[in-house]
Order: C-alpha cells, then sequence, then structure tokens
C-alpha cells in the first residue's frame, strides 16, 4: 500500500483509504490547486482593473 501526504495550514491528521491509482488523486489535487489559484487571480484583477496595469496572460502560461 502506498501513502500520499498533503500538508495543510491547519492542526489536522486525517488517513482516508482508497483503491484509487496514484496518478489518478494526483491530477485530481493538481486541477483544485489551479482552480484555487485561478480564482484569486480573477477576484484580484477584478478588483485592480484600471488601476494598475496588468498584463493579458493566457491560462496555459500561467503555469509555466
Amino acid at each position: 500500500m502506498g501513502e500520499i501526504i498533503i500538508k495543510v495550514p491547519e492542526d489536522v491528521k486525517e488517513v482516508i483509504e482508497t483503491e484509487l491509482p496514484y496518478e489518478e488523486i494526483k491530477k485530481k489535487i493538481e486541477e483544485l490547486e489551479r482552480e484555487r489559484k485561478l480564482k484569486f487571480l480573477r477576484k484580484f484583477t477584478e478588483k485592480y482593473a484600471g488601476k494598475i496595469e496588468v498584463p493579458e496572460v493566457k491560462e496555459e502560461e500561467l503555469y509555466e
């Protein structure tokens, strides 16, 4: 059995057993992190639109 350790800011320890393959779990976690970052960037650009110059960036460029 493998083990995946996810570190979070909270003081939490939880064991979740699953039969899913590692690659599938890792892919979903990465998707969640990308969505969180995109949400932050959208809020940031909406808040400061017209106040500061923010260059147009393609979504693919965010992950390079």
